[in-house]
């Protein structure tokens, strides 16, 4: 089964969110300081994308779900890593970055650099749309930026 996992990367994602005020973090989140990652589930059917509630999205409706990183330190180069757990297995292809599949192929390894340049308000973004062909089922999330280990994310795509 062929994944198409359509990915904006951080300087893409940021770019196309940074008009809308409601889908990156909350101010109060980045006043915290406390280096914190969240998934967001957005409505991209519309000019503008737009919040919706909770971690669930359909595979047959505009939807994007993203993970977002802040407060965090920012260095000239940068590594994003993502240890992904499907509910099955399924395909990945991931432009500009190393993916490596366990041989379950559930379970991925997604990471690659990033620059100062491409990291937009202090907020790291990664952005995947769902197509028929992935599976349904609630998806892991690990995600690294740096030194800093964010574990524990999850969300759920239904039919």
């Amino acid at each position: 089964m062929k994944k198409l996992l359509a990915t904006t990367l951080a300087l893409l994602s940021a770019t196309a969110f940074a008009d809308t005020k409601v889908d990156t973090p909350t101010e109060s989140h980045v006043q915290d300081k406390q280096p914190f990652a969240m998934i967001r589930v957005f409505d991209t059917s519309g000019k503008e994308p737009k919040l919706m509630d909770g971690n669930r999205l359909s595979r047959h409706k505009s939807r994007q779900v993203c993970v977002f990183v802040a407060n965090v330190p920012i260095q000239e180069q940068n590594l994003f890593a993502e240890y992904f757990q499907a509910p099955k297995p399924m395909k990945i292809h991931f432009e500009g970055a190393n993916v490596q599949a366990e041989d379950n192929q559930k379970n991925y390894l997604i990471s690659f650099n990033m620059t100062k340049e491409q990291i937009v308000d202090d907020i790291v973004s990664q952005c995947w749309t769902f197509t028929k062909n992935d599976p349904i089922g609630t998806y892991k999330l690990d995600v690294q930026f740096n030194d800093i280990v964010f574990k524990g994310l999850e969300f759920k795509v239904l039919k």
